[in-house]
This record gives structure tokens, sequence and C-alpha cells, in this order.
């Protein structure tokens, strides 16, 4: 167990700033228990407009680029986030260090593996449920089984080079010091921004608007034969953590997903999400304008490894 929890923890150094990112874009918990966010954000799920004078968005940059696709969404908080360039330089500058560092201590290093994308796309994609049909009537609740392929193989290839023992320890050591050198420390940038937007959808289910869609949304399902409190507690279903899709995890996945699209459960969620990231991130702008600057710190020391500098 130990030689696979220091194999594991390899990614760690590439995946850093894009854990902020990651550890935020599935709002049901069906979807964070299987992991499938990716390991580094899209550029579709970073990149977004610069906040106003005031610090929040425009109403233009939370509007939903294709009503019927949440994967094409905005959230506010999405402003204040790494965008998917600034992660990927960041963990390439933690492979760079970590790996001199290695082997000044007399360790073999070769660089972990980048862990292909899994499941959502976007911070959106997924973060209130499943929402593709034709993947659902083939994998049920699960990601596209090429996409699950890629990933599992990355993680064995990963698992198979990792470091035991002494260099694992060494490794380990390298990591905490080549992120204090970027100027991290014990810290993760950009951490009040994904902080405010969970607490904001775990707030906005409580929405009587979100309240009234979800439950119209359970009651669907249930009229269908299928009884889960909610919509969104069929993909916890632990029939459903097994290696193969089966019929009834399918049935289940397009009956959840006809009652809550009947419900319009995703687009009154993120509309309630909306408004309340924009009054948390409103209230917040110094602390939020602080963290940034400090990421562009890190972000200057990282081009200058990469520079060799």
């Amino acid at each position: 167990m130990a030689t696979r929890i220091s194999a594991l923890g390899r990614w760690s150094a590439t995946a850093v700033a894009a854990a902020v990112v990651a550890g935020t874009a599935a709002g049901c918990s069906g979807v964070v228990d299987r992991g499938l966010a990716g390991p580094a954000p899209s550029a579709a799920e970073t990149t977004s407009p610069a906040p106003s004078a005031a610090g929040t968005t425009s109403p233009t940059t939370t509007a939903a680029a294709d009503p019927a696709n949440p994967a094409t969404w905005r959230l506010p908080m999405e402003a204040h986030l790494p965008t998917d360039e600034e992660s990927r330089r960041f963990g390439r500058a933690m492979t760079t260090l970590v790996g001199d560092c290695m082997r000044k201590a007399g360790h073999a290093y070769s660089a972990p593996p980048e862990l292909p994308r899994l499941g959502p796309k976007t911070l959106t994609d997924w973060r209130y449920g499943i929402h593709d049909a034709a993947l659902s009537a083939e994998r049920g609740y699960r990601p596209d089984a090429a996409e699950q392929a890629a990933y599992d193989a990355a993680i064995a290839k990963g698992l198979a080079a990792g470091t035991t023992g002494a260099a694992a320890e060494a490794e380990q050591a390298c990591g905490v010091q080549s992120k204090q050198r970027l100027g991290g420390g014990d810290r993760t940038w950009g951490a009040r921004a994904p902080t405010l937007g969970h607490d904001a959808i775990v707030r906005g289910q409580r929405d009587p608007a979100v309240g009234g869609a979800v439950g119209g949304g359970a009651a669907g399902i249930k009229g269908r034969g299928f009884v889960y409190k909610e919509p969104l507690d069929a993909s916890d279903d632990r029939r459903f953590k097994g290696t193969d899709v089966s019929r009834t995890e399918i049935d289940t996945a397009l009956a959840d997903l006809a009652c809550r699209a009947r419900s319009n459960v995703a687009k009154v969620w993120f509309d309630a999400e909306v408004r309340l990231q924009e009054q948390a991130l409103g209230q917040r702008v110094p602390a939020l304008q602080a963290e940034r600057r400090e990421l562009d710190a890190a972000l200057r020391r990282s081009a200058d490894v990469l520079a060799g500098r």
C-alpha cells in the first residue's frame, strides 16, 4: 500500500495548480467519488475574462453560450482561477525542479506521465449532474470508455515507474522544496475562489427555486420506478461502482437525465449559483486580488526555472 500511495503522489508536483480547479469541477458527489475531474483543466474551463473594476464579472461572462449544454456555461469564480496554460507552466516548473533535486540527491528520476482528462471538460460540465444522453445510453454515469482506458493506462504507467523506499521519501522532500522555491510554502495558490464556489453550489441547493426543480426531478424519477431521495443521488448508487456498466445503470441514468431536464434542474441551479458567487466574490475583492498577485509571482518564478535562470 505504501508503494501505491507514493507512486500516485508523484502527480502532485505537476498538478498542484490544476488541483485548485479540479477540486471544484464537479458538483454532484457521484462525480467526485469517481474522481472524474481530470488532473489538468482545459482551456475552455479556466480561460475567463478578467474581473471588472468592482471585482466581479459582467453579466455577459456568465451567460450560457448554449442553454442546452451546461459544459458551455461560465461561473463568476472562473475569472479568478489560473488558466490552463498557467497551471501547466507551474506544473512543468515543478517537474523540472523535482527532477534536478532528485538527481542531486543521487536518485534516478523520470517525470510522471501527464494524466489525460477524464469526464468533465469544463468547470460546469457535470457540475449539476450528467447531461449527455448519447453518452449515458452507452456508459450510464461513467465517462467515455476510450477516455477511461487512456486514463487507466497512464495511471498504470505512473505506478510502474513510481519511486519506493528512500527514493520515494526523497521525491516527497524535493516536492516540498520545489514548491517553496516557487513561493508556495504550505499554501495552495488561488484557493479562495474555489472555496467560495463550493460554498455557493451547496448554498444554491437550498435556494427555493433549486429545491423546487430538484424536487420535481426526484418525483419524476420515482415515478419511473427508481427510488432516490433526489436525482443526483442516483449516481452514488453502490450498484454502479463496478467496472462493468449494467443495463440497470443505463436505464437509471437516462431516467435521471430526462426527469432533471424536464424540471430544468441544471439551469435553475446554475442561475442560483451565479447569484451567490457574485455576492461572495464581490465582498472579497482585496483578498482575491492579493491571491492573484501571489500566483503571478509564482508564475514568474516558474518562467525563470523553465528558462534555466
